[in-house]
């Protein structure tokens, strides 16, 4: 079997992430998979590479996104004739000129789409002005997909009853977590002399944009300093908040460290005592299932709608209230008073992150994805 995985670019986003995850899946079962994405990634984007042999990833066929109009419809019809199962990320431009190219051509090739995040919450962001026609689209197309996989239930109910797509469309699959890969990345030496402290470290990770909530954790972060708690900030990631932000700490005389995109991130994220998630709005919830996997307890707001479920409501973290910096301040508190109530979450999280071990769920992706 051949198989396309068409994504919009190699830069590291969630989908980009969850591909890689599940790509060595369908090489280890003998299927031959081929990478598309449409165009190059972006001067300000972090390209994702992916190594794994029986994988290939085609160069870009599309110049730039300007051109994406004219040029993407005709190479997805092309995809279409050269392969036995096309597999789309979460994209609405993508989604939609994938079904509409598949409808002209005389084979049926299987189409499947890789659902993240609530289709009512993209098509939201989107604008008012576009909402309507786009809605109109969706409704009309989206149930023409032989299958939808989504890694949130919260997904799979949006479908069903906001766009009409049938739940015999609708596959539910866990994410497949790298977790010895990373718990091995975990135990190597503290990789920056800012871990090399008695304080406590608060950490973040992701993409540094509103929607992270990252100036709701900074205020956070300076209510406990100034109750007499000697924290650091440890913040990975990057984007184009990132510049404002390091200003905003400086300025608070926040203790911080913004150290990018880093190799090994689960060896920075071991050494804090508190993994944050602040954020407004949540895909998938993979930077919250690295710190399950390495042991480190997690505190992350009531965010829509990955950070809900992968806590399990709060059983395996704490949750509270978004947007919200005294909140977050007081359980940031409470967490670093009591090493009893951090440890127990953090064994719980963690023997949920090896329930869902790429070995465990994997067999689910393949069945997903080639039945």
């Amino acid at each position: 079997m051949r198989v396309v995985w068409v994504v919009a670019s190699m830069a590291w986003d969630t989908g980009t992430v969850l591909m890689n995850w599940v790509v060595p899946l369908l090489a280890e079962a003998n299927i031959t998979v081929d990478i598309l994405p449409l165009y190059p990634v972006e001067r300000d984007e972090m390209p994702l590479d992916i190594v794994v042999s029986g994988v290939h990833i085609l160069p870009p066929p599309i110049p730039g996104r300007f051109m994406r109009n004219v040029q993407a419809s005709g190479v997805l019809r092309r995809a279409f004739k050269l392969y036995d199962r096309v597999i789309v990320d979460q994209d609405l431009d993508i989604e939609l000129k994938a079904v509409t190219a598949r409808t002209a051509l005389a084979k049926k090739t299987p189409l499947i789409m890789i659902s993240h995040i609530p289709l009512t919450e993209y098509l939201a962001a989107r604008g008012e002005n576009q909402i309507s026609g786009l809605r109109r689209l969706v409704d009309a197309l989206y149930p023409k997909l032989d299958r939808i996989v989504t890694v949130t239930d919260a997904a799979g109910r949006d479908l069903v009853e906001y766009h009409g797509v049938s739940p015999e469309q609708i596959r539910k699959a866990f994410l497949p977590l790298p977790f010895r890969s990373w718990q091995e990345a975990a135990m190597m030496s503290p990789p920056h002399h800012f871990l090399d402290t008695e304080d406590p470290i608060l950490v973040v990770f992701g993409r540094l944009e509103v929607l992270k909530g990252m100036e709701v954790l900074i205020n956070a972060v300076k209510v406990v300093q100034d109750h007499g708690y000697p924290i650091r900030l440890l913040v990975l990631g990057d984007g184009p908040m990132r510049s404002s932000q390091e200003q905003f700490c400086r300025s608070l005389g926040i203790t911080a460290h913004f150290a990018g995109w880093v190799e090994a991130p689960a060896a920075w994220i071991r050494c804090a005592q508190i993994f944050v998630s602040p954020q407004y709005f949540d895909g998938a919830g993979w930077d919250i299932y690295m710190a399950m996997t390495v042991g480190v307890p997690i505190i992350a707001t009531n965010a829509p709608h990955a950070s809900r479920e992968v806590l399990a409501q709060g059983a395996l973290g704490q949750i509270v209230s978004i947007g919200e910096p005294m909140a977050l301040a007081e359980s940031i508190e409470r967490w670093l008073d009591n090493e009893h109530i951090r440890s127990q979450f953090a064994i719980m999280a963690k023997q949920r992150a090896r329930a869902l071990d790429r070995d465990r769920v994997g067999a689910a992706w393949i069945d997903a994805l080639t039945t």
